[in-house]
């Protein structure tokens, strides 16, 4: 019995350390509210790269890995970045796909992390996986190059009947700023010629533009907070309301962690934002009558013409004490956030 009882002891003691070796290993060192805190991320200065797979590229910061970029998936049918985590390891998207009793699974194929898609071009839904936004090749698969990555890829657009109607050119850049990651996406959107096709159309829809689909413990129906360019919060005071930024974000264990969402100035129009409390953000510059009620902003692009459209994203998990008391403070702070990344992301 004693000699039971000692290698029992014995196996308890060494599953446990077993158990802290694999959490020093893998970074993990505590979980609180689904939020998942990571040690040993790489320093500011540490070097951003790009690993291929089969279907997806791999962000990373020295050896570890702050999104995905999948460019081919059975059910979310257009390129997309998911899993998407500030340098201490906060994951800041929705886990894709979503996790059984952890997330609500609403949208699943449709809401990835981060991704940009069109409701109606020319009646076909690029949104709801009805078209899809298929993956054609990498243009550019750099290294990071003055503290910048970049790659850029080539794409088309295939309606539900198999007809390619027109083409992307996408543009990526990726920086690292002490607590925060930056991207800059811009695409180049055109028609592809066909005899008796005008061009493109893009309608007037709730669900055109670039979207964001926050994590689980950061939205606004667990304590999340939604505050934008304007000073306006929540997301009923914000939801169709034009502009400049919004930033969705918790304060949390004396940290902030969040999402800002910004569209180009440069982009043809100003965006209208779709802001939910489950956690969704999307900036829309095709929604005019759909979220304002106002004149439909549907928009023409001919053949030998073409759609330029941008939007910088950063997400970060900082000191809550950088964002000061006060709603002044923080919005003070995001801006001076906004204007640094994106002077890098020119």
């Amino acid at each position: 019995m004693m000699m039971r009882t000692v290698c029992s002891l014995w196996f308890v003691v060494m599953a446990m350390v077993a158990g802290e070796l694999l959490g020093q290993e893998s970074g993990i060192i505590g979980q609180e509210s689904g939020v998942i805190r990571q040690a040993n991320r790489g320093t500011e200065n540490s070097e951003l790269s790009l690993v291929q797979r089969d279907s997806e590229l791999e962000l990373r910061d020295s050896e570890n890995v702050f999104a995905k970029y999948s460019f081919k998936d059975d059910k979310c049918k257009r390129p997309f970045f998911y899993n998407v985590q500030a340098p201490d390891g906060t994951l800041l998207t929705r886990s894709y796909p979503p996790v059984e009793g952890v997330d609500a699974t609403d949208h699943a194929s449709m809401h990835g992390g981060i991704w940009l898609a069109f409701g109606d071009v020319s009646g076909e839904d690029f949104w709801r996986n009805r078209g899809r936004v298929e993956h054609k090749e990498f243009l550019e698969l750099g290294k990071e190059k003055e503290g910048v990555l970049r790659f850029r890829t080539r794409s088309r657009f295939i309606t539900s009947d198999d007809r390619e109607i027109g083409e992307a050119i996408e543009q990526y850049k990726v920086v690292r700023m002490g607590s925060g990651y930056g991207m800059s996406w811009e695409a180049d959107i055109r028609p592809v010629q066909v005899v008796g096709e005008k061009g493109l159309v893009f309608g007037d829809q709730e669900e055109m533009g670039l979207g964001v689909r926050m994590a689980t413990p950061l939205i606004e129906k667990n304590g999340g907070e939604i505050l934008n360019s304007e000073g306006l919060v929540k997301a009923g005071e914000t939801w169709g309301k034009s502009a400049r930024w919004v930033d969705y974000s918790k304060e949390e264990g004396g940290k902030r962690a969040g999402v800002i969402l910004i569209p180009r100035k440069e982009n043809k129009r100003a965006s209208w934002f779709h802001n939910r409390d489950y956690g969704l953000m999307v900036a829309n510059m095709f929604g005019r009558k759909s979220l304002t009620g106002g004149e439909p902003s549907q928009l023409e692009v001919r053949n030998g013409e073409s759609l330029k459209v941008g939007y910088v994203v950063m997400w970060y998990s900082m000191k809550a004490t950088e964002f000061g008391q006060s709603q002044g403070s923080r919005r003070e702070r995001l801006e001076d956030m906004i204007e640094e990344y994106c002077d890098r992301l020119r």
